[in-house]
């Protein structure tokens, strides 16, 4: 996958899941990191933009973040501090960010144009990771831009039943009576704008896959013994597991205080650099935006074209290998050795 970009932008709502994602990526050594743009969704925009500076600051890294949506696109904001806390990224209470590191910098949708259009002897990847407003904006602002995407690399969805209680989704939308994935459910007319936009190369990562793939007190102990801040301070941000989290999977514990989760968005990168580790499906997608049939976000899928589905086939991740998706995860953060210390140490 990686011959087809050089450069990627990250659009996000860090979010401990989207935290590892950034992590992973800036570690890489098949693209550059080139810009971070934030959207509402796991927490308020303006949170979600200090949340990728303090990861940013975390890793060393100099790179731009533009703050993008504040809402979607037709609906009220819906944030989840019920599952992780005010700040959206608990268990790293010890980072600082710095607010002058981007204040200045463009809007996101803004941000990714001007890269698009002034960058034109290189390959851009977008890797999603929130709602899809910030994109949705773009292809409607500006489609021919858009076209110049690459790939687009999507955590959203969910397009078959997941396979931990064999649900079509992790959330129930105010008024919805069938859950859905809450990046989807909380934008649908986002993401159905860009399922039908012209972007070529979409790939779809959904909780049917993501909810296969768990952390858990076995990996905790790896992250920590590989022995820099990075991975240390990684290990912190996914052992902070909610109260809505062990309801969720407490019963997949081996302890009391195992941390088992799923690293939703984290899944993104692995594909992205190690595409191999996984098996995909080429399928039509529709989402669910009327409100009439109590589901915003909910995803049906088609072999072949569908009244209703998006346009062209897209890339599904259907399956896998877990064991080797954390191996290499440990391999991207043994890539901070430079950067030595314990997780509680400051910037």
């Amino acid at each position: 996958m990686t011959s087809l970009f050089n450069k990627v932008i990250h659009d996000c709502d860090p979010g401990p899941d989207d935290a590892l994602a950034l992590i992973l990526s800036m570690s890489s050594d098949n693209w550059s990191v080139e810009g971070i743009t934030t959207v509402a969704g796991n927490i308020k925009v303006s949170q979600c933009a200090q949340n990728a500076n303090k990861i940013v600051r975390l890793c060393d890294k100099d790179i731009p973040i533009c703050v993008g949506a504040k809402k979607p696109l037709k609906r009220e904001n819906h944030t989840l501090e019920e599952v992780f806390g005010n700040t959206g990224l608990p268990g790293i209470e010890y980072l600082e960010f710095m607010y002058s590191d981007y204040q200045e910098n463009p809007p996101a949708v803004d941000f990714i144009k001007n890269r698009l259009e002034s960058d034109k002897s290189n390959h851009y990847a977008i890797c999603a990771t929130g709602p899809l407003t910030n994109l949705a904006e773009l292809i409607t602002q500006y489609p021919e831009s858009a076209s110049r995407i690459k790939a687009l690399i999507i955590m959203g969805g969910c397009y078959f039943p997941e396979p931990i209680r064999m649900e079509m989704g992790n959330f129930l939308a105010p008024g919805a009576s069938v859950k859905s994935e809450f990046n989807f459910a909380i934008d649908p007319e986002a993401a159905s704008i860009v399922l039908n936009s012209n972007i070529k190369n979409i790939t779809l990562i959904g909780l049917n896959l993501t909810r296969k793939i768990l952390y858990n007190e076995v990996w905790s102990r790896k992250f920590k013994n590989i022995g820099n801040k990075v991975a240390s301070a990684t290990a912190d941000i996914l052992d902070a597991v909610s109260d809505s989290h062990q309801r969720d999977l407490g019963h997949l514990r081996s302890s009391e205080e195992d941390p088992v989760r799923a690293i939703h968005d984290a899944i993104n990168v692995v594909y992205m650099e190690k595409p191999e580790l996984f098996i995909t499906g080429k399928y039509f997608v529709k989402v669910d935006k009327d409100n009439n049939t109590n589901s915003p976000g909910y995803c049906s899928v088609s072999e072949k074209p569908k009244a209703g589905f998006s346009k062209k086939p897209v890339t599904i991740v259907l399956d896998g290998d877990c064991d080797a998706i954390f191996n290499h995860i440990c391999r991207c953060l043994s890539r901070y050795s430079h950067l030595k210390g314990v997780s509680n140490e400051k910037n």
